[in-house]
């Protein structure tokens, strides 16, 4: 995927659904991709960007918007076993 792409979010979240399965990347429930179901999905950051996470596909994942909101900018406990401090997310 290209920087440009990268910045498409349809592409982007199409690309996501794809690498994911449509399974939301925080409850692990299917995500609509109907485009009338907008709403309800979100791209976000595995590592949030206010604790230095990139907008890079390594550090984005499809979710549901509401499991979004209830993330907020927290850092997902799996997420810190997987990367450790200087894991594929962080700006380096």
């Amino acid at each position: 995927m290209n920087r440009e792409d990268i910045h498409n979010r349809r592409t982007l979240a199409i690309y996501l659904s794809e690498k994911q399965q449509s399974i939301c990347g925080l409850c692990g429930q299917k995500i609509s991709m109907k485009r009338e179901h907008s709403y309800k999905k979100s791209i976000d950051h595995i590592i949030p960007k206010s604790k230095g996470g990139r907008w890079e596909t390594d550090n984005l994942q499809l979710v549901h918007t509401i499991c979004n909101q209830r993330k907020s900018n927290n850092l997902p406990t799996w997420a810190i076993e997987k990367y450790g401090p200087d894991g594929p997310g962080y700006a380096k």
